[in-house]
């Protein structure tokens, strides 16, 4: 990575912030797949890093009037994919199981989440909860938390 020219270190920021696959960044700069991998590692390393020294607060007073903020939980389940293994004779094979048909979820998973309208586009946090009792979800919104200002 060191070795990488800073034209080439500004293609790839912008091809990053395109989305653009490490497939296809690897041949349009012309860098070893695990040169790519590992710039794109770094690069979300960076905003991570940023994000957390300087965490994004909701709500608080606008210049005309309180900034409003949403908040809401919601559960998020999903059933597993399963590999089962039929046998065919002697030969066995591996199927994917499609549709999920006659399985229960797996364990529910409830996420607490705060939008502040007031912004265009609206900023977000949400924050995955492992209970939703009246102290957990006021922990997570009260003012004294590193996301939300009074």
């Amino acid at each position: 990575m060191s070795n990488v020219q800073l034209t080439t270190w500004l293609l790839i920021m912008y091809h990053w912030c395109l989305d653009t696959p490490v497939s296809q960044l690897r041949e349009i700069c012309d860098i070893s797949m695990v040169t790519a991998i590992q710039m794109y590692q770094y690069l979300r390393d960076a905003c991570t890093w940023k994000l957390q020294q300087n965490p994004i607060l909701l709500g608080g007073a606008g210049p005309v009037m309180p900034n409003v903020v949403e908040i809401d939980e919601s559960c998020f389940s999903h059933k597993p994919k399963v590999r089962t293994m039929n046998i065919t004779g002697s030969v066995l094979m591996f199927c994917h199981v499609q549709h999920h048909r006659g399985r229960a979820p797996r364990e529910p998973v409830w996420v607490f989440g705060m939008v502040d309208v007031s912004h265009q586009p609206a900023l977000g946090y949400m924050q995955v909860v492992q209970q939703r009792d009246a102290a957990t979800l006021l922990q997570s919104c009260c003012p004294s938390s590193t996301c939300c200002r009074p």
